[in-house]
């Protein structure tokens, strides 16, 4: 038998289907992001390259901007860090991670799946910089990627 149609006046939404494991917990935003340079950034700017053992980008931002996941994927940690502060790392389905740290507070779990463009925490204040700024960096295979050229989606 062919499968029933939603009542299409029925407010209430259909259960969710159980077989389903991706829950997605941090929906797609509308708000604005910054395209310039290479795509999507996890937070509007003014960016600063970083080198050395901890490479990546700098992102002066206000405190407490939100913090946008520039791909989707499943979150593999959030919480403090000892270097990174409160920090989110979302793995994606190609196995790049990308970090986001220096967040004043995160509003993810490990576990939970976001979708590119999903509030993830908010701007924290930076110690070293003195003003609200956001690290950010990518990796894959415990090798670094440039965050000007990692995949977003």
């Amino acid at each position: 038998p062919e499968p029933e149609e939603p009542d299409q006046t029925d407010p209430t939404p259909p259960p969710p289907d159980s077989s389903d494991e991706r829950i997605v917990v941090a929906a797609e935003i509308s708000g604005p992001l910054d395209y310039a340079q290479g795509g999507i950034w996890p937070v509007a700017g003014d960016r600063r390259i970083l080198e050395g053992k901890l490479p990546g980008v700098m992102i002066r931002a206000d405190r407490g901007a939100p913090v946008y996941s520039i791909a989707s994927g499943r979150v593999v940690y959030a919480g403090p860090h000892t270097t990174f502060g409160n920090v989110v790392f979302v793995q994606s389905s190609q196995d790049y991670i990308y970090v986001y740290g220096g967040q004043e507070s995160v509003t993810v779990s490990v576990g939970d799946i976001v979708e590119a463009g999903a509030s993830i925490g908010s701007v924290g204040l930076s110690p070293s910089e003195g003003y609200g700024a956001l690290y950010f960096t990518v990796w894959r295979n415990n090798r670094f990627v440039d965050p000007e050229t990692a995949p977003r989606g």
